[in-house]
């Protein structure tokens, strides 16, 4: 079974705004009907604020494990008895909820900036669902910045234009995805060096061998069998050299 998806969802201004005094600084009923629709089935997580941000009526969120990040012993006995699930940290929300990921194989991070900060400085979002409004609103936090170089727009509904909400505000859905990491200039280096300069070694090997100068020099030290041990070892490992200079070239970079 693959790991499930870490995703992050928000709306925001054109501005960057995504709240105000902990509240959202517009009305956009098409949005809260897609993040419904996206979310259903999914854990969620987020930040105490953002919990406490929800309507009373609507806390936890139905169809969602509301997994909720907090460091207050008594904040997290609270949460529990509303029927969301306490986290020391992000990292332990998204353990907890992977279980819960299972059929769904998505995870969702709803917020608020701390949040959303902290998956992208750690590497564990791997796509971000953005509604933007044309609309420049004053507010108090701001959306996460996603790096161009790191982060790629892959679709947007519609492609061209805005749609029209029947509270009088543009707007559209934009999905992003993480690019591949990219490999290291070093490694570039590194790796061909290997590939070449090993491959050259390897191929004298090769040639000793066939050419029987490898053969001839044994016989002439048949006693001297640490010499010879050694000698097949260089060999060996000079044969290794080519293959870790591939390997180096062709292994997918890690995440930092």
């Amino acid at each position: 079974m693959s790991a499930a998806e870490v995703g992050m969802i928000w709306a925001q201004a054109h501005n960057g705004v995504i709240g105000a005094d902990n509240t959202m600084p517009w009305h956009l009923p098409e949005d809260l009907d897609y993040f419904k629709a996206t979310t259903a089935g999914c854990p969620v997580i987020m930040g105490r604020r953002t919990w406490e941000s929800l309507p009373t009526r609507f806390r936890p969120l139905p169809q969602r494990t509301n997994i909720v990040v907090t460091g207050d012993a008594a904040a997290a006995a609270e949460l529990e008895k509303s029927g969301a699930v306490p986290a020391t940290s992000l990292e332990e929300a998204l353990l907890l909820a992977r279980p819960q990921a299972a059929a769904s194989g998505r995870i969702w991070i709803m917020g608020g900036g701390r949040v959303y900060a902290e998956a992208l400085e750690k590497d564990l979002a791997d796509l971000a669902s953005v509604t933007l409004i044309d609309q420049e609103i004053p507010g108090d936090t701001y959306a996460p910045v996603l790096d161009p170089d790191r982060w790629a727009r892959t679709e947007a509904d519609p492609q061209q234009g805005w749609h029209q909400s029947r509270s009088g505000l543009n707007y559209r859905f934009d999905t992003y995805r993480r690019r591949p990491p990219k490999k290291s200039a070093a490694a570039k280096i590194w790796g061909t060096l290997l590939l070449v300069v090993g491959g050259l070694f390897a191929l004298g090997v090769v040639g000793n061998a066939a050419s029987g100068r490898t053969a001839q020099i044994r016989a002439e030290m048949p006693g001297d069998l640490a010499y010879q041990l050694t000698v097949t070892v260089m060999n060996v490992l000079v044969l290794l050299l080519p293959v870790l200079g591939l390997w180096i070239l062709l292994r997918k970079p890690k995440r930092r």
